[in-house]
């Protein structure tokens, strides 16, 4: 025998995740094995579990290390036959070695091995002569052996729980003797599962048959959470969310096999330019998955094949089956067979051993669904719609199949679809419950079932934002007989009536509703209180309704506060609202609105609640909490579906309060795709008139006319028959722009007055979002110059009142414009001081202009170039046009040449870049920003390497560190809690307040 030496012996893992253990287990047995010492190992695991990728591994390894490798495979054709793993483990031998070579291996006890390997049947099928049998495995082990002392043997055997019987007893007797032999079996076999079949053995007898030849013995478990997120970023470089990896590790059950079939679908999602979430993780059934379990079924000899499909074809339409009858009653099989193709598919590790039966991945179910024929899966619907009907299961489990049914004749599929969509309702999935509701519309409905059909359906439909949802809701009222049942549906009929602006008729609801449950169900009249209190801001005339209601429930609500209300999220964003429209002081408003962030706030319930962030929102974007207000709506749209109709209210306010910080291009952004997706005709929208707000002032500051009159007139702006009250004054305003931005004086005269007629209708109060500046302007240019100083002079008393500093700044401004001299001055000195460190860049901006320019006509020019200088600084960045050419034209009125100057470190940053660089420093992955700014991840990623070459870093974590220190806004003093807090981002303001300090040192030296 030759002398042995101990190699180093590495296996590779590169495609290998989380077996480290086994290869190096592995990787000590090889070298032994160099060194005269033989191992049996025995590797179980499931299908796709990656018994062999280790297996290669293995065999990659041997050969680096100058073993012989032999290997063989145990297949359905060959369990049949005796010996058939043997004679194929030594077939390449035999076809590769010479004759010389053969008559030395073959020699001595090995001789008895020659008539087993040419084939010829040298035992009685089974093996009955147990002696004659002991003889032909020690020719075999003498065979091997000579084999070794050449060089060190491994044997690699896959699948040994379909080797026919005689080779496993051969591996029995061979395992037990390769203590002192340079030879290595490595076998692979399925997990343990119950008793065997007729040809070979069960998994679990071919673990008990081994068990005395069996030195190793490992066991390959599912990928972990890490594993499954290691290999999904090697594959897929880029952010992956934390929900991603769940979804896809949930989908995969950790199987390496399918999780490399997910990441070719994922790739495949990528290279179409779409970026698959979780959802679509959930339903992705690649063919690959579904043709392995396919050819694995027809292949295995356990049972018959039709019996094998049918039952995996019948298990994926099931999703789940209680009992193997079940099963073989929907796959239309014998018991018998059905209970052989679950052993067997538990053997293979497809199916779960626990009861229900199931398979072990979604994956899988959904390959198999996906792909098999319509004909079976329809037969197989029907057949499970049957059962289940007789098992009296859930509503909806019966509802999967019906859908995929055609009417039937009798009523229990309506009441079924009905019920289902009414436990769809309640678990959050409209979409899903509009879909059982128009399948039930489609069956054969009782006259008695359908006002529950209309309800839900017309529920459904309003939480999806389709317009006929008022239509059906009122239907189901009228149809309806029980006063319960008719609260109920009111609830959602006023919901519904408000989101098309019908108040009134939301509110005549309410009452009609509330009279019939007065008595008789109190918690649902609190209820019709309740969504009846938010009317009062959108609806004149319903505010004595409401106090007659809250008397009688032995509460108050009045405009101004509702201290007998309860502190829910809810009430308290109405109260805020109302305060904030009735005129009450900033600080009132924004302690409420801090109240109610104190509460568990979800855009997911849908309904009027689902709204509470955009008031809170509307709130601190009028008291000038613009980082606060960003913030929260940045929240609740990531909360928000796409496709929800709250999330466009969401986006359309959250375009005026990037406006108002000057972030033009994000103001656009979300003005323009909130635009496009309600369409010029849809009144649904709370927030679509501050959309169009939004995109005509924008293009009135880019000094783009034209467009901001097609735009709005595009989006029905010019339209007298707008909806009244609080949803009007966004567009009025808007239009009031409009007739300044062209010199329409008799338009525009009209406008103002329009304007403050609607809000003495709407009983508002508020000087936070009054148009008055804007109207003094106007009034003041036509020539009507004592009807706008004394306007102006009774909006900055109504503004000092609210005592909000940039609500008070704009007032100061627009007075400053009726007077002249020094009181233009002082006015205007201290509206800018008022918004020096502001987030209202916009505002600003326009003050230090306005200053400029008076400063210049009163002969102070040193103080005018820096109030001016100042404000190009800040029109740069924001890209305000119209500001930017009164800027130049005042400075070149003083002889200043302006020339655009490149800017280096933050200040060089676009608005984009700076929004996108703010929420990755917060710690926002790529495709939460794409999703709350509404673009690309590409377009994510695209900004951030701008932001990285410009500021010269290479990490999020400097990122964090600059944005801290200078992207950050100031001089809010924000006491919001800490989800509310200021977003990191806004514009240079250093320059403004180097330009305050410098003048005040100048005054200070003067005096």
């Amino acid at each position: 025998m030759l002398t042995r030496t101990r190699p180093t012996v590495l296996l590779d893992s590169s495609s290998l995740l989380e077996r480290a253990e086994e290869l190096r287990s592995l990787e000590a047995m090889l070298a032994s094995c160099h060194e005269g010492d033989g191992a049996f190992v025995l590797v179980e695991g499931g299908l796709g579990s990656g018994k062999s990728s280790l297996l290669r591994a293995l065999r990659k390894g041997a050969l680096g290390a100058g073993s012989t490798v032999l290997q063989a495979r145990g297949t359905e054709f060959e369990s049949g036959h005796p010996h058939g793993m043997v004679r194929q483990v030594l077939e390449h031998w035999l076809a590769m070695a010479g004759p010389a070579e053969r008559e030395v291996m073959l020699s001595g006890h090995a001789a008895m091995a020659v008539p087993l390997l040419d084939h010829h049947e040298g035992l009685p099928p089974g093996g009955s002569d147990a002696r004659q049998e002991e003889h032909v495995h020690r020719a075999l082990l003498h065979l091997l052996t000579n084999l070794a002392d050449e060089r060190p043997l491994v044997l690699l055997l896959d699948d040994v729980h379909l080797a026919d019987s005689a080779s496993l007893r051969f591996l029995r007797y061979f395992g037990r003797h390769l203590l002192d032999r340079p030879i290595l079996c490595c076998a692979t076999t399925s997990l343990p599962a119950t008793d065997g079949g007729e040809h070979g053995a069960a998994p679990g007898t071919v673990q008990a048959f081994l068990a005395p030849a069996v030195l190793r013995a490992f066991t390959l478990r599912p990928l972990s959470e890490d594993g499954v997120r290691a290999h999904l970023a090697t594959a897929l470089p880029g952010q992956l969310s934390h929900e991603t990896v769940r979804a896809a590790c949930a989908a995969t059950a950790g199987n390496p096999f399918f999780l490399r079939e997910l990441v070719s679908e994922l790739a495949g999602a990528r290279r179409a330019g779409r970026a698959p979430g979780p959802a679509h993780i959930a339903g992705i059934g690649p063919r690959t998955v579904a043709r392995v379990v396919q050819r694995w079924s027809q292949h295995s000899p356990r049972r018959p094949v039709r019996a094998s499909m049918s039952c995996v074809h019948a298990l994926a339409v099931l999703g789940s089956a209680g009992s193997v009858a079940q099963l073989a009653e929907v796959a239309g099989v014998e018991p018998a067979d059905a209970a052989d193709a679950v052993d067997a598919l538990r053997e293979a590790g497809v199916i779960a051993q626990e009861v229900p039966l199931r398979f072990t991945a979604p994956i899988v179910r959904n390959a198999i669904y996906r792909h098999m024929p319509h004909s079976f899966r329809y037969r197989a619907h029907d057949a499970a719609a049957q059962s289940l009907f007789e098992e009296d299961a859930p509503p909806e489990r019966i509802a999967e199949h019906l859908l995929h049914l055609p009417p039937a004749t009798d009523g229990r599929a309506a009441d079924v679809l009905v019920a289902a969509g009414r436990t769809a309702l309640v678990k959050g999935d409209p979409v899903h419950a509009l879909s059982l509701a128009r399948r039930a519309a489609r069956e054969d409905v009782p006259a008695s079932m359908l006002p529950a059909l209309l309800a839900v359906r017309g529920e459904a439909e309003h939480r999806t934002g389709h317009p006929h949802a008022a239509r059906h809701l009122r239907q189901a009222l009228e149809l309806s007989t029980d006063s319960f049942e008719r609260a109920s549906i009111a609830l959602h009929l006023g919901a519904a009536l408000a989101s098309d602006a019908r108040c009134e008729e939301a509110a005549e609801v309410y009452r009609d509703a509330y009279g019939e449950v007065r008595t008789s169900h109190p918690s649902l009249a609190r209820r019709l209180h309740a969504e009846h209190g938010w009317l009062g801001y959108c609806a004149p005339g319903t505010e004595e309704i409401t106090a007659e209601i809250s008397r009688e429930l032995g509460v108050t609500a009045s405009i101004g506060g509702a201290e007998g209300l309860p502190t829910t999220a809810q009430y308290l964003a109405l109260r805020a609202t109302r305060a904030l429209l009735g005129g009450e002081p900033g600080d009132k408003v924004i302690g409420l609105v801090e109240q109610a962030l104190s509460h568990d706030i979800s855009v997911r319930e849908g309904g009027v609640g689902a709204r509470v962030p955009w008031f809170l929102a509307f709130c601190l974007f009028a008291c000038g909490r613009l980082p606060e207000a960003g913030k929260l709506l940045d929240n609740a749209i990531q909360q928000a579906e796409p496709s929800d109709a709250d999330s466009d209210d969401l986006r359309a306010l959250r375009s005026c309060v990037n406006l108002g910080r000057g972030l033009l291009s994000e103001a656009e952004n979300d003005a323009t795709a909130t635009l496009e997706r309600s369409g010029a005709s849809d009144e649904r929208n709370l927030g679509r008139p501050f959309a169009v707000l939004a995109l005509t002032e924008l293009l009135l500051l880019r000094n783009q006319a034209d467009a901001a009159e097609h735009e709005f007139a595009k989006h029905g702006g010019w339209e007298e028959s707008r909806p009244g009250g609080f949803r009007s004054l966004p567009l009025m305003i808007a239009r009031g722009h409009l007739h300044s931005a062209r010199g329409a004086g008799g338009d525009d005269v009209q406008d103002c007055r329009r304007t403050l007629e609607l809000l003495r209708e709407t009983g508002s109060g508020a000087s936070a979002f009054s148009p008055a500046p804007g109207i003094v302007r106007r009034l003041h240019a036509l020539g009507q110059k004592e009807e706008a100083h004394r306007l102006a002079l009774d909006h900055l008393a109504a503004a000092r009142k609210f005592g909000v500093p940039h609500v008070v700044a704009e007032a100061l401004s627009a007075y400053a414009g009726t007077v002249q001299g020094d009181e233009a001055v002082a006015a205007l000195e201290e509206s800018v001081r008022l918004l020096d460190g502001s987030p209202a860049a916009v505002s600003r901006c326009a003050s230090l202009v306005q200053l400029g320019a008076v400063l210049s006509a009163a002969g102070q020019p040193t103080r005018a170039r820096r109030r001016l200088w100042a404000a190009q600084e800040i029109t740069e960045a924001a890209g305000t046009t119209v500001l930017s050419t009164r800027i130049r034209r005042e400075l070149a009125a003083m002889g200043v040449r302006v020339r655009s100057t490149p800017r280096a470190g933050t200040p060089s940053l676009t608005p984009r870049e700076q929004r996108v660089s703010a929420l990755a420093a917060e710690g926002k992955r790529n495709h939460e920003i794409a999703r709350i700014l509404f673009v690309t991840v590409k377009t994510v990623e695209w900004h951030l390497s701008q932001v990285y070459r410009k500021l010269g870093i290479a990490s999020r974590n400097e990122l964090g560190r600059i944005t801290a220190e200078d992207l950050e806004f100031t001089g809010t003093g924000s006491r919001l809690p800490a989800m509310t807090g200021g977003v990191a981002g806004g514009y240079p303001e250093r320059s403004a307040t180097r330009a305050a300090q410098n003048d005040r040192a100048g005054g200070a030296q003067r005096r």
